[in-house]
């Protein structure tokens, strides 16, 4: 089992999914499960994949208490998961609410049989509150640029798979968000440059972050557009975006931006249909700073977490966050969340609609693998933070504070090395 993805409605209903391999024999190398908390109860895990093929689970759900799960589906030269990838599919399964059942899974990609030469990854998904459901991956077919492609699910079948990138320029990690009236925002990597084959590792490519918008009423995708920063160059470059989106359309999107060999976190806004310019999170820092994430209340105010070393002094890595205030309309100066002789990796961060942020991270070094939790607040800063096992995580905060913290827990025997899911609910 790996990083289980979380989603949690409004009315506090949580979905864990994640990939599991059942036996050394690896007949069975990825399965697909969910498990579903319902009334303050942890129902019986239940798996939606067909072939055992699957692997990079994406959850989401919402206020009816549906959702929807897609994730890649591969294809094997050998049986039983043996030999090489030969190919890659997105498959989906859907759960109602109201029948209490999963559907039957569904392929939503381009067919990718055996010895082909597509390949489909990264798969994200969002659900509205209708029950329609936009699916994007990734998809590599060995002579096209790597591109950005979608499906939507209507309310009864999922569209045939199309291109969403303008498929000139090869892209990477797409992620996307959904607001409260159905539209969809995604974001992700895209060169600037084509590979020179002339050139060292083809010379500078220059990833930028692009985005496109879903307008849920017209049913349409808008032209994809730059919005990191125009004036990148030489082997510069951004990766790693991270999206949060509120119900009322506004948006905050984080990523790492590299600059003459130096990376720093920089963030740009959705407001009114337009995004700001991009601007750095920390500006006396000029150490490495990576895996951002974001988070976005009703009122506008943002939150970006991320890690960093303090100093060159420093053996590892802290966490810092920085705030955007939607009235002053600015962003504060960074600020510790996390300082100590171990490392912190891996942050995340979601608000509830009272402005108050949830913060977790990985701490590892000379203790066992920690993973902490800690409320903030811009009145009363930080408060303790609440310790759980685990070797990675994944939150959900909902607008009413509802959280969900998921993490894989590897336990050791002399025979055998286990990891299994655990979550725990923080119910204000």
């Amino acid at each position: 089992m790996f990083t289980p993805p979380v989603a949690l409605t409004s009315q506090g209903v949580a979905f864990v999914a994640w990939n599991e391999a059942d036996d050394f024999s690896l007949s069975h190398c990825g399965q697909i499960w969910v498990n579903r908390n319902a009334a303050g109860a942890w129902g019986a895990p239940t798996r939606v994949d067909i072939r055992g093929l699957g692997i990079a689970p994406s959850v989401a759900a919402n206020a009816s208490g549906d959702a929807v799960v897609v994730w890649e589906e591969r294809e094997f030269t050998g049986a039983n998961c043996t030999g090489g990838i030969t190919g890659n599919e997105i498959w989906a399964s859907r759960y109602s609410a109201a029948s209490n059942a999963w559907s039957t899974a569904v392929r939503v990609s381009a067919d990718a049989p055996p010895n082909s030469t597509l390949f489909a990854f990264e798969p994200a998904v969002t659900l509205d509150a209708a029950g329609r459901a936009m699916a994007i991956w990734i998809q590599d077919d060995t002579v096209s640029p790597i591109s950005v492609w979608f499906s939507r699910f209507d309310g009864t079948s999922w569209s045939a798979p199309a291109l969403l990138s303008n498929g000139t320029r090869n892209t990477n990690e797409p992620t996307l968000a959904i607001d409260g009236s159905g539209n969809v925002i995604a974001v992700w990597s895209q060169n600037t440059n084509q590979p020179d084959p002339s050139q060292s590792g083809g010379g500078p490519q220059i990833p930028n972050m692009w985005s496109a918008r879903f307008d849920a009423t017209a049913g349409s995708w808008s032209t994809p557009g730059l919005i990191g920063s125009a004036d990148l160059t030489g082997f510069d470059g951004t990766e790693r975006p991270r999206l949060a989106v509120n119900a009322g359309g506004a948006a905050v999107a984080a990523w790492e931006e590299t600059r003459s060999g130096i990376t720093s976190i920089v963030a740009a806004r959705l407001t009114s249909g337009t995004w700001s310019a991009p601007v750095p999170l920390e500006t006396t820092n000029d150490q490495q700073a990576s895996f951002p994430a974001a988070a976005i209340d009703v009122n506008g105010n943002a939150q970006v977490v991320w890690v960093q070393k303090i100093d060159s002094t420093e053996a590892n890595n802290s966490g810092y966050t920085a705030r955007f205030d939607a009235v002053a309309g600015t962003w504060g100066a960074a600020q510790l969340f996390e300082q100590s002789a171990n490392e912190a990796s891996f942050p995340q961060v979601g608000m509830e609609d009272s402005g108050r942020a949830l913060i977790a991270w990985r701490e590892s070094g000379s203790v066992t693998q920690v993973i902490h939790a800690a409320h903030f607040t811009p009145a009363s800063g930080f408060e303790a933070p609440t310790d759980f096992g685990g070797d990675n995580l994944a939150l959900a905060v909902n607008a009413g504070g509802t959280a969900l913290l998921a993490s894989p827990l590897t336990t050791l025997s002399p025979t055998l090395i286990g990891i299994s899911i655990h979550a725990e609910m923080f119910r204000p």
